[in-house]
């Protein structure tokens, strides 16, 4: 049902550790538009468009979002 009960788990629960953030996160574009404008592209060129496309929408004061 659910996960066992270790001494670990109850010295991470005692300390209150923090969870990790996660290093990246996935959306979900429709195909038709990841064919249309990042097809031949890398992952490291999409990435770079969208960091750039999403600094034009919002803005450069929204660095900090």
């Amino acid at each position: 049902m659910g996960k066992e009960i270790t001494k670990e788990t109850v010295e991470s629960v005692l300390a209150c550790k923090e969870k990790k953030k996660p290093q990246s996160v996935s959306v979900k574009l429709p195909v038709e538009l990841y064919e249309k404008y990042f097809a031949q592209m890398d992952a490291g060129a999409v990435q770079e468009i969208m960091e750039k496309a999403l600094e034009g929408y919002f803005g450069k004061e929204a660095t900090g979002v």
